[in-house]
C-alpha cells in the first residue's frame, strides 16, 4: 500500500492550490520494499494532478499514459467542466482496466486534481477512483474546503497520517498548508505504517498555469518523485520544499534567499522513528 493525500491551500479570497503528496515506498511484503517508486504525476502544461495507492502495476501504467495523452491534447480539453474530465478519467481508467488479467486485477484508488479557469475565476476540482474485488467501481467526488485542510486520506498509512495531522492541528500553525505537509512528513518518519516509507513526493496545482512536480529536501538529500537527485547540475529551475514546506534552495540545501521561514512548532516533537 502506501500513504497518499489530498490537500487544499485558501487564502483571505479563496482555494489558491491543490496538493499530492505521497510516500515512495513499493512493497512486496512487511519486510520486502523499495524506497524509490513513482507514485504522483503531474501534467507539463495543464493543471492535472494524478496520484495511486495500493496495486502499481495497473495504476503506474495506466496514470503515466494518461499524463502523456492529457499534455497531446488526446484525452481532456480546457473547454470541459470539472465534472466532464472527472469522467473522461474514469471511463479511460475502467476501459483499460477491463483488458487486464483477471489474476492481475488488485485493488487500488486513483486520485485526481482539476483546475478550470484561471486567477480569481479559477475553481477547484478533486474526486477518487477505486476498484477492489469484492465492491468493484467506486467513484467519489469530494467537494472543496473553504480552509486550507486535508481533502482525503487514502492508503495503509492512513491511521498514521490522521494521527499526525491531530498533533498539528492543534499547533500554533494549524489550518495552514505547511502543517498539513509537514504532518505528513512525520508520519512517512515515524515508521509507524511499514508499508509506508522512502521520501515525500509531492504535485501541486496553483490559480495560473499548469501543474508542478516539485523537488523535495528530506533527510538532508534532494528528492524528485522519490529517486534522489545529483548535485552537480544546475537545480533551481523547479521550486523546492522541505519537510516544514519551507522553500528550499535546491543547490546550497538552505532556506531560498527571501524565503519565510517556518519553524517546527516547539510542542511537537520529532518522530521517534526519524
Amino acid at each position: 500500500m502506501t500513504s497518499l493525500i489530498a490537500w487544499v491551500g485558501v487564502d483571505a479570497r479563496a482555494p489558491a492550490s491543490v496538493y499530492l503528496a505521497s510516500d515512495s515506498r513499493l512493497s512486496w511484503s512487511k519486510t520486502s520494499n523499495w524506497d524509490t517508486g513513482r507514485k504522483l504525476f503531474s501534467s507539463k502544461n495543464k493543471p492535472e494532478i494524478l496520484g495511486y495507492c495500493g496495486d502499481v502495476l495497473f495504476p503506474s501504467q495506466k496514470l503515466g499514459q494518461i499524463m502523456d495523452q492529457i499534455d497531446n491534447d488526446l484525452l481532456i480539453s480546457e473547454e470541459m467542466s470539472i465534472e466532464e474530465k472527472q469522467l473522461k478519467l474514469f471511463e479511460s481508467i475502467k476501459s483499460s482496466f477491463g483488458d487486464l488479467p483477471i489474476a492481475q486485477k488488485r485493488k487500488f484508488d486513483v486520485a485526481y486534481c482539476t483546475r478550470v479557469g484561471d486567477l480569481m475565476a479559477s475553481e477547484f476540482g478533486f474526486c477518487r477512483f477505486s476498484w477492489c474485488p469484492i465492491t468493484g467501481w467506486a467513484y467519489n467526488v469530494i467537494d472543496i474546503p473553504k480552509t486550507s485542510q486535508l481533502i482525503d486520506v487514502l492508503g495503509s498509512g492512513t491511521n498514521s497520517v490522521n494521527r499526525w495531522y491531530g498533533k498539528w492541528k492543534r499547533s500554533d500553525v494549524k489550518g495552514t498548508s505547511r502543517s498539513v505537509f509537514s504532518a505528513f512528513c512525520d508520519s512517512i518518519s515515524s515508521k509507524e505504517d511499514p508499508l509506508t516509507g522512502g521520501a515525500p513526493q509531492l504535485v501541486g496545482i496553483y490559480r495560473k498555469g499548469a501543474s508542478k512536480t516539485f523537488g523535495i529536501i528530506f533527510n538532508s538529500s534532494r528528492f524528485f518523485l522519490g529517486d534522489r537527485v545529483n548535485d552537480d547540475l544546475s537545480l533551481n529551475h523547479i521550486e523546492w520544499r522541505n519537510e516544514l514546506f519551507e522553500r528550499y534552495d535546491g543547490e546550497q540545501l538552505s532556506l531560498l534567499n527571501g524565503a519565510q521561514p517556518q519553524p517546527r512548532p516547539h510542542q511537537l516533537i520529532r518522530p521517534t522513528g526519524s
